[in-house]
């Protein structure tokens, strides 16, 4: 209620238990969870909320009176779900408290909020103490402006300041039962001994919307790098992170003989994570003995604007769109796509994103992220797999060259 005052908005909550489907966590950008006694989830609920926020949504926790096994509870389900990763207070330069509506730096106290983030976006956030939420119980505004401030920022960055929906309006997809594929394309997902995998749910996300548009199904598998694992059946090889990290001689061996064959590999750094994309931007550059140039694509670039034979329904990249966070960090720049790649061999072997296309490929609006809007990130790399798919068969014809009607099938006799 406070907080569409402040927005001049129309805001709604709901109350889920536990038990419901993870359908009804995801009409809404958050879940809430607080509580004076320690959670205690079986692992299907644990999974549950696995999903939940690998799918895009965040978890945010309050402890009842600043209570404490309720808050070590909250912090151990998060490295339950996330082991990875680790819990961290905020610090002053977050897109929560300086990006939004309401600047921590006027807060007479600061809450103490902690994080569990992916390096892109934040999973999870727990307030350590001075129980906000008793304040808006009782709706005690004066002399505790930043326990209403700091959870209205919250709720903007989790839908990118701007991004809320209409109940009922989601970016999730899944497969239609209805929807046969008539091809098959295998992606192999690069595993190395760092954060390898930041967005679980991004391919999850793309394989259905390419099986219900195009009928081609991906078969996305997880390939080690450097164990012999990586050939040619794997159309594309995806390599993304959010930390910095040197490629083993192995690694770099199977990338080279993987691209000499006639692979392509994808590379971007997740959230526009800088300290990736500096540290692996001159090792792919030089798998080929001198520098390889990565050159930006122009936008006119046939895998933006170009011959579209290969998906027909598939649009035109005409407008390139970019986060309102990554406008602001790129300026003139994020006009025009940015995505580079190196030809070899005549062909464009390697793509190269410094701006974001895993998180983007997950769906959710969210603050903080240097990279594409959800929507032409996901276009991109869905002309991206299309191109190097496997063709869809042609339709039978009729003598007047138009599609012959599918053939009725006789009546079972009983």
């Amino acid at each position: 209620k406070w907080a569409a005052k402040q927005q001049e908005r129309t805001l709604n909550y709901q109350t889920v238990g536990i038990n419901a489907p993870v359908q009804e966590l995801q009409d809404a950008p958050i879940v809430y969870v607080s509580g004076n006694q320690p959670l205690q989830f079986s692992e299907e609920k644990v999974q549950k909320l696995r999903r939940f926020v690998e799918e895009g949504g965040l978890i945010v926790g309050n402890g009842d009176c600043s209570n404490k096994l309720f808050a070590e509870s909250f912090r151990k389900l998060g490295m339950e779900m996330f082991p990875t990763y680790e819990w961290r207070a905020l610090p002053q330069s977050h897109p929560i408290l300086t990006g939004q509506q309401f600047l921590s730096s006027n807060w007479k106290t600061q809450p103490n909020v902690m994080g569990l983030s992916n390096g892109s976006r934040e999973f999870m956030l727990l307030f350590g103490n001075g129980d906000p939420g008793k304040y808006w119980q009782l709706h005690m505004y004066g002399g505790h402006e930043e326990a209403h401030q700091a959870m209205a920022n919250v709720f903007s960055y989790a839908i990118e300041r701007e991004g809320n929906r209409y109940k009922g309006a989601t970016h999730i997809v899944h497969n239609q039962a209805d929807v046969q594929a008539d091809r098959s394309m295998k992606i192999a997902r690069l595993k190395y001994p760092a954060n390898w995998d930041p967005e679980p749910g991004a391919w999850r996300r793309l394989a259905a919307i390419l099986h219900n548009q195009q009928k081609l199904d991906l078969n996305v598998e997880t390939v080690e790098l450097g164990q012999g694992a990586l050939d040619a059946s794997y159309g594309l090889a995806h390599l993304t992170g959010t930390t910095s990290y040197a490629l083993t001689a192995k690694a770099k061996d199977e990338l080279k003989a993987y691209i000499d064959g006639g692979g392509t590999l994808l590379v971007d750094a997740c959230g526009g994570a800088a300290e990736f994309a500096t540290s692996i931007e001159p090792q792919i550059g030089t798998l080929f003995g001198g520098k390889t140039a990565m050159d930006p694509l122009p936008p006119e670039h046939k895998l933006f604007m170009g011959d579209t034979a290969f998906a027909a329904d598939l649009p035109k990249l005409k407008n390139v769109e970019y986060r309102p966070f990554a406008k602001v960090a790129l300026g003139a720049s994020a006009k025009v796509p940015l995505l580079r790649a190196a030809t070899i061999k005549n062909r464009a072997a390697v793509y190269f994103s410094r701006e974001d296309l895993s998180s983007g490929m997950v769906g959710e609006p969210v603050d903080g992220i240097i990279g594409y809007t959800p929507a032409t990130a996901t276009l991109m790399v869905e002309r991206l797999v299309l191109s190097l798919a496997p063709k869809p068969h042609p339709k039978p014809k009729d003598a007047d060259g138009d599609p012959k009607p599918a053939e009725e099938k006789p009546a079972e006799q009983n």
